[in-house]
């Protein structure tokens, strides 16, 4: 980016974005969205400024309607702002919507003038991300997450240039996805089997309303352990833990001896490819109590049968069938690296996601497996990693997302890494509660993944994410700003206009009275 010392007026009754001829759907209504957000509040254009800019014009190279939403999409553009008029170029629609996120960052709302102008111009921006993979974690089992919810923070996520919503849909606490071949599933398995599932047509509009926004919808089915609400609608599938486990729904996980278990998973996964359009689907793997299938007597003798003496055998034979399963689907597919560290035979092309730090990391780029990191990005902890400090003020942890860098400590082929995710588990969060956990918190994330690795100062970045909170609180995202500042969520005067006379009087009475 350059940035000149010139600073251009805009008025928002007369700025117009232009829409090309050609113009995708997509890409049409990303315009006329962009075009109610430039200018939140009420204002005119500033004066005696020596130029102004009357327009942005959009030229996307590939004119295809609907083109593919993937790893490999093309998201890099062009962004010129000079006196007269702004021009937007991108090869693909997704270049396109983030260029239009980021002319709509250069615009500032002087609230002394109450005017909107670009400061610092001509700008030439030049501009692509450094990880393909930028995503955020959020999990709807644990709460139930209302599809709107889910849609508003799909926006948020295109506000920071976030690209994958990592859908943990299912785990012990409760399963919200409704397969219509295996009913019981959600309707015993939800919190509630009408207020709390998300049905087939909820999923699909879910995953077009983020393509349009440019974001992918990633399913993950987590198998064989977290499978304790499975049990209400299939009781055959699970494997009931002995009494030392029992008590901790989280240790139960899926019998890999009985055949139906993965006739159910058949169906399951047909639903899933379904309505998720995205190549990849998460498999899971994570944290599976061995002790329930060698403490479960059906289990054990099975295993014994089939000279199965460990239970990280149990594990791989288990997943051997779904990573047969899934790609007879047409699925891609991302596992969590406990799999990986229990020495399952993956398959070359799975991603191995990361939780625990650089050690595991190393090991799966050592192996040329790819992966994503998620490691130092855990929103629901307060400490996200043992190096970071405990902050007096809870936001602050934004600078511990900020200041963790995905491949530091990591040699070897890192072009293996293809991003990381940002992970808000929600055993204490619901849609009351997202946005404040969330945002801005994510926005870290977003600017380390999109931006090179020599962007990495957190006090400067702190002057660009105190204004940019206001702008998505402005947008509808209510994340809690860092530090203090002045953010117009509207220009109401803060005391209305009142009846000076009648409310004396009625002071007077109330004096009278008291």
């Amino acid at each position: 980016m350059t940035r000149g010392n010139i600073t251009l007026t805009i008025d928002p009754k007369t700025f117009a974005i232009m829409v090309p001829t050609y113009a995708s759907k997509t890409l049409r209504a990303a315009i006329q969205t962009y075009q109610s957000l430039l200018f939140p509040l009420p204002g005119t254009a500033a004066v005696n400024l020596p130029g102004s800019i009357s327009s942005l014009e959009v030229t996307v190279v590939d004119p295809t309607e609907y083109p593919p939403l993937n790893v490999d999409s093309d998201e890099t553009y062009s962004l010129q702002v000079t006196d007269g008029n702004a021009i937007l170029t991108a090869n693909e629609l997704w270049g396109a919507l983030k260029g239009l996120e980021t002319f709509s960052q250069l615009i500032d709302f002087d609230v002394a003038t109450e005017t909107y102008a670009v400061g610092s111009t001509p700008v030439n921006i030049q501009d692509s991300p450094r990880f393909a993979w930028r995503g955020l974690l959020i999990d709807s089992a644990r709460h139930y997450l209302e599809p709107a919810t889910i849609m508003h923070t799909i926006d948020a996520m295109a506000y920071n240039k976030l690209n994958v919503l990592h859908w943990h849909l299912v785990d012990a606490q409760s399963f919200p996805l409704q397969i219509p071949t295996v009913p019981d599933l959600a309707n015993k398995g939800a919190y509630h089997p009408k207020y709390a599932v998300y049905t087939p047509a909820v999923v699909k509009d879910i995953v077009a309303y983020g393509y349009s926004k440019g974001v992918r919808v990633l399913p993950e089915i987590d198998a064989p352990g977290h499978a304790y609400s499975w049990k209400w609608g299939q009781p055959a599938v699970v494997s009931t833990c002995p009494t030392a486990y029992a008590t901790n729904v989280n240790n139960w996980p899926l019998d890999p001896s009985n055949n139906a278990t993965f006739q159910v998973l058949q169906e399951v996964w047909a639903q899933v490819q379904a309505t998720f359009l995205d190549d990849y689907v998460h498999v899971g793997g994570d944290e599976v109590v061995y002790p329930c299938w060698t403490g479960n007597p059906t289990v054990a003798a099975w295993m014994a049968a089939n000279g199965f003496t460990t239970g990280a055998q149990v594990l791989n034979y288990f997943m051997s069938r779904v990573f047969t399963l899934v790609p007879a689907l047409g699925k891609k597919m991302v596992c969590w690296e406990d799999l990986f560290n229990a020495k399952v035979t993956l398959p070359s092309d799975i991603i191995v996601q990361i939780w625990s730090g650089a050690a595991t990391l190393q090991k799966v780029v050592s192996a040329g497996l790819k992966t994503i990191n998620a490691y130092g990005w855990y929103l629901d902890k307060q400490q996200p990693y043992p190096a970071a400090p405990l902050h007096y003020e809870w936001i602050d942890t934004w600078q511990d997302f900020y200041n963790y860098e995905p491949t530091a400590n990591v040699t070897g082929d890192l072009s293996l890494v293809l991003g990381g995710e940002a992970a808000m588990w929600g055993e204490q969060v619901d849609s009351a509660a997202l946005d404040e956990r969330v945002w801005p918190r994510a926005a870290a994330v977003g600017e380390r993944l999109w931006s090179p690795k020599t962007v990495n100062v957190a006090a400067t970045a702190a002057l660009r994410l105190n204004p940019f909170r206001c702008v998505m609180a402005r947008r509808g995202i209510r994340g809690g700003p860092i530090a203090p500042n002045y953010c117009p969520l509207n220009l109401v005067p803060a005391t209305p206009a009142l009846d000076t006379q009648k409310v004396d009087s009625l002071f007077q009475a109330l004096k009278v009275q008291l």
